[in-house]
């Protein structure tokens, strides 16, 4: 993976920097999902270590994940960075052998008002198997969750899957007042629109999702964006909600031709 800095006041970005250090053994390095914690300046990348040679769906139609859940930190910005770190038994346990597979992001993370650092991701997991031994794919759904941490990242743990409609790579932002706030999740779905859920315990668990069909999706899903900002005082909503995301499989990078983008 790379990384690009801007330098403080000045809308420029350095070169690219490729990070050869952070990779397991014997896997590629797949979906970095970065966030900041502000208390202590610290720029925590999540990526999942993939075995050479097993697919995702060569995951799935096995039901066993070759997958492991990695960070590396950094605390000048990018410039250096810790050992690779897995945190796969730490923050998944025992259900990892109901995973297929999993993955972050691919996208960003956020910290909460409350501090709690949130990662999304999702996991397809094993609901059955044939006469209780055999995992068949028929079996496998994906369901958005997040990993969170509440002491800056030493530990991690995961959230309850989101229940409802199959759900997979997800955003998270956080919205509402100081008194009542709650974590908003988007993720990429099938059936033309995306679909949505809220957590009113900052991640642990999740609402049953529902589809919102104002929020469109191209025919096989995308990775779509959300960010929750504030806003100058006095107006009406203290917090709005951005959401970017392409409606179109046809996107050109032409400036002079921007359809398939939607800005709500």
């Amino acid at each position: 993976e790379g990384r690009a800095v801007a330098n403080p006041g000045i809308q420029l970005w350095g070169p690219v920097e490729e990070l050869s250090t952070l990779v397991l053994s014997g896997h590629r390095t797949m979906n970095p999902c970065p966030l900041y914690d502000a208390a202590t300046g610290t720029v925590i990348l999540f990526c999942i270590c993939v075995e050479q040679g097993k697919t995702e769906r060569w995951q799935i139609w096995r039901g066993c994940s070759a997958a492991r859940l990695c960070l590396a930190t950094s605390p000048d910005g990018g410039r250096r960075w810790s050992p690779l770190r897995d945190v796969t038994e730490e923050a998944v346990g025992g259900d990892l052998s109901r995973w297929a597979t999993f993955a972050v992001g691919p996208g960003h993370g956020v910290q909460l008002a409350s501090g709690r650092l949130v990662v999304p991701a999702y996991a397809y997991y094993v609901h059955g198997c044939l006469f209780g031994v055999v995992r068949l794919p028929c079996y496998t759904r994906p369901h958005a969750l997040v990993f969170y941490s509440d002491d800056g990242g030493r530990s991690w743990h995961k959230g309850d899957l989101v229940a409802g409609h199959p759900t997979g790579e997800c955003q998270v932002a956080e919205i509402g007042g100081k008194d009542a706030p709650l974590l908003y999740c988007n993720a990429r779905a099938f059936g033309g629109c995306r679909v949505v859920t809220f957590s009113a315990d900052r991640g642990s668990r999740f609402q049953r999702s529902a589809r919102c069909r104002a929020l469109g999706e191209p025919p096989q899903g995308c990775q779509g964006s959300v960010v929750s900002f504030s806003v100058a005082p006095g107006v009406e909503a203290p917090r709005w909600l951005l959401y970017s995301h392409p409606t179109d499989r046809d996107i050109s990078d032409a400036p002079e031709a921007p359809r398939g983008i939607a800005f709500i």
